[in-house]
């Protein structure tokens, strides 16, 4: 059997990028773009390299798994959800390798050494390729979006140098404004972490007194990016909440002007599905 390399790459490319975007719909972890890339070329590589001489035994059952293993990381980075994803990841491979198979017609796509091969040309693996991509992100495109009768928006946020990706629940109770109107995206800490600079890490005493949390982050950003907003909510009748104003905030791919984040004094979801509680005006691109 014959086997080119450009097409086993770009074949394994595609499926493994379209596995990853797929397991993260369906957990409704956020996620970038690049790294899922990243990811699969990961997996890419690793399907070339089981077919050069002398290479046999990377094809043995325990380094496939070390390779999936390898392959998430990349793609999703250090997460306290990875065991999860991989359960996913490892799911949603057995179920859509009937679709791998299903490529015969078009190209004789087999399984060898437990990786997609196919005897079709560059361009028909380009083209198929294209078209698995584009129905992964039309099917899936909801999914994550949608759960449980809710409604979610991924959205970015840059401050200074940092950036980071979130999921955040569309709740029309969020009413949360500051005194100029801006609206306020209310945020586990874990998510204003990312933002800081590594000298940094707000502790959990500090957590409990928004004062001390303001003093830090005033230090770091500047008074002009931090202020406290007073909030009432089910249970607190009167209350302080740290917030910052980023530099850009893109929900759902569009940018949303006037936008602050906000504290949460404790976790916004209990089982941590998503990171954020956003208005039903700011989420509204969904």
């Amino acid at each position: 059997m014959i086997i080119y390399g450009d097409v086993l790459f770009v074949l394994n490319l595609v499926v493994d990028y379209g596995l990853l975007l797929v397991t993260a719909r369906i957990a409704g972890v956020p996620f970038v773009r690049i790294r899922l890339l990243c990811g699969a070329i990961f997996g890419a590589l690793y399907a070339l390299v089981v077919f050069l001489p002398g290479c046999g035994m990377l094809s043995a059952i325990p380094v496939r798994i070390a390779a999936g293993v390898g392959m998430a990381v990349v793609a999703y980075g250090k997460t306290p959800r990875i065991g999860r994803l991989l359960l996913i990841l490892a799911a949603v491979s057995a179920a859509l390798g009937g679709g791998v198979l299903a490529l015969t017609d078009l190209g004789g796509a087999t399984l060898h050494e437990g990786v997609a091969t196919t005897n079709a040309d560059f361009v028909a693996v380009v083209l198929i390729a294209s078209a698995l991509c584009a129905g992964f992100g039309v099917f899936f495109r909801r999914w994550g979006q949608k759960a449980g009768g809710r409604e979610f928006a991924y959205i970015q946020v840059f401050l200074k140098e940092k950036s980071t990706v979130f999921r955040a629940m569309v709740d029309s109770g969020n009413l949360l404004a500051d005194r100029r109107d801006r609206s306020v995206i209310v945020v586990d800490v874990d998510v204003i972490r990312r933002l800081l600079p590594g000298r940094l890490c707000l502790s959990e005493e500090e957590l409990s007194h928004p004062s001390a949390v303001f003093a830090a982050l005033t230090e770091v950003f500047g008074c002009g990016r931090v202020q406290l907003i007073s909030y009432r909510t089910v249970g607190v009748r009167d209350g302080l909440m740290t917030a910052v104003c980023p530099d850009r905030v893109i929900v759902n791919g569009t940018e949303a002007k006037g936008v602050l984040l906000g504290i949460s004094p404790g976790p916004v979801s209990d089982t941590g599905a998503y990171e954020g509680l956003v208005g039903a005006e700011t989420g509204g691109a969904i």
